[in-house]
């Protein structure tokens, strides 16, 4: 049995050894949403952003209800590396994430779903 490679698995997970702990010079993406202020307010495994938008809903309902004045910001959900290179630093609108399957969650109120490639083509059009 060899052993196995460094980095992350296909599945996006850190490798790891039999006893379930992260191999030296893996990376372990977090799954955690966290507010402007750092709390740790929901997940999102990546895999879909139907549910993302579902839990940014949920957790904006609950920030809203709470009165701090804490918000999430676009930039700074989880999953970021499933990104296109190219839509890395987009701006043009927020760009909450892009799932496994190419859908990316966009819009001010994290309520639009479009294409990695509608996304892509847009933000091309802007750089030109």
């Amino acid at each position: 049995m060899g052993s196995p490679k460094k980095g992350i698995g296909d599945d996006g997970d850190a490798l790891t050894d039999d006893d379930g702990v992260a191999l030296k010079g893996t990376t372990t993406m977090s799954d955690e949403i966290k507010t402007t202020e750092g709390r740790v307010v929901g997940n999102w495994d990546g895999n879909s952003v139907e549910d993302l938008k579902q839990e940014i809903g949920r957790i904006n309902q609950m920030l809203a209800s709470e009165g701090k004045g804490e918000r999430l910001t676009a930039k700074e959900m989880p999953h970021r590396d499933q990104l296109h290179p190219d839509l890395q630093n987009f701006n043009a609108y927020p760009l909450w994430g892009c799932d496994k399957e190419g859908s990316c969650l966009v819009g001010a109120g994290a309520n639009r779903t479009e294409s990695a490639e509608k996304v892509l083509s847009f933000s091309l059009v802007e750089h030109h």
